[in-house]
């Protein structure tokens, strides 16, 4: 079937036809090969300058949407080595055996002295290191946490 090009206005064959070694279906064109040939593979590649601006335009114009995906990413993060962290030294308090809200579960070294880091913030430390610091804690509910605190700064100050 022929198709009249809208732009020079010759006559052209739309079915499929093999061009730069790809088939081809012209079907859907409304102008020849000769007022607008295929574009070859990978030119759509921009220069690394322009590939660079637009990224930088991009989140300029996204900035809120973005930092509120990557707070949320951290978050849910944070929260599924938490419970890694929490089911890896029991899942309960260790004092009490409390165990109904993950929020309320707190690692406390046993010896302050060889504390190398907070577990609280070690999510983005490896699985090994975390464990290796764990070893060094008890998992106690936020109640018993404090009540131990207490009477380790009593019995310093005494």
């Amino acid at each position: 079937m022929l198709s009249k090009c809208v732009n020079c206005g010759s006559e052209y064959d739309n079915h499929i036809k093999t061009l730069d070694g790809r088939h081809r279906t012209l079907s859907k064109r409304t102008v020849c090969y000769g007022c607008k040939p295929f574009k070859p593979y990978g030119n759509k590649q921009k220069p690394p300058e322009v590939l660079k601006e637009n990224r930088r335009k991009y989140r300029e114009k996204h900035a809120v949407k973005l930092a509120k995906a990557q707070s949320r990413y951290v978050e849910e993060r944070r929260r599924k080595f938490r419970k890694l962290a929490a089911d890896y030294k029991g899942g309960k308090c260790t004092k009490c055996g409390y165990n109904k809200c993950l929020d309320a579960l707190e690692f406390h070294h046993r010896n302050p002295t060889e504390k190398e880091f907070n577990i609280s913030s070690s999510y983005c430390l490896s699985w090994e290191n975390i464990k290796r610091e764990l070893d060094k804690c008890d998992l106690l509910c936020a109640n018993c946490h404090r009540e131990v605190e207490y009477v380790r700064k009593i019995g310093s100050s005494a």
